[in-house]
């Protein structure tokens, strides 16, 4: 049991770590994304058989957008929550739904509510790491540590890095840390070109 706690303990770290460069490269992404899609105007101007207003800076943000999810699929399928997340949320809702708190002040019904807030999306996404996370901020211990447990944390892992993977392989990404202007160029012309057919 010992090893177990230690073994989660360890899985707990890796995601403190992995959230925080998930929180950096979504930073980062942001001001890819901006300087991607001013950039991305200027090349799709260019082309003299695109009508003007259809290049407006909004539709080739709504265009990138919707390239950006046909290549990463959006629509993921959401499996039922398992119990230890179900037991989890309650012990977390108990503390800090908006119904308990009505002779708190006004700054922990604040803090409570958005932790509350947090946690029903942790359910939603299926996420009991960030479940985790609140619940120790609340000092609720879980006490149900177990196989199942760990491989909760290990699916946390493999959608944090799968999220940072996702976003360092978009088009704005790569072409943002291109060194190279000419490749540069390359990269949002050929963009361009593919997405100019869609505008």
């Amino acid at each position: 049991m010992e090893r177990l706690r230690l073994r989660y303990k360890k899985l707990k770290l890796k995601l403190d770590y992995l959230d925080f460069e998930l929180f950096e490269v979504k930073q980062i992404f942001e001001d890819a994304k901006k300087d991607f899609e001013k950039a991305l105007l200027k090349v799709v101007k260019k082309f003299p058989e695109i009508d003007p207003k259809q290049y407006s800076k909004e539709n080739i943000k709504k265009q990138y957008d919707k390239h950006q999810r046909e290549i990463h699929g959006k629509n993921e399928k959401r499996l039922a929550a398992p119990e230890q997340m179900k037991k989890l949320y309650k012990d977390i809702a108990l503390e800090t739904h908006p119904d308990r708190l009505i002779y708190c002040s006004s700054k922990i019904v604040e803090k409570k509510t958005e932790l509350f807030n947090r946690a029903r999306l942790a359910m939603e996404e299926r996420d009991y790491y960030s479940l985790q996370q609140i619940a120790d901020e609340l000092g609720i211990e879980n006490k149900n540590i177990d196989e199942e447990s760990v491989c909760f944390l290990n699916d946390s892992i493999k959608s944090r890095k799968k999220q940072i993977e996702d976003i360092e392989f978009t088009v704005a990404w790569t072409w943002y840390h291109e060194d190279d202007p000419e490749t540069k160029e390359l990269i949002i012309a050929n963009y361009a070109n593919r997405i100019s057919g869609n505008l």
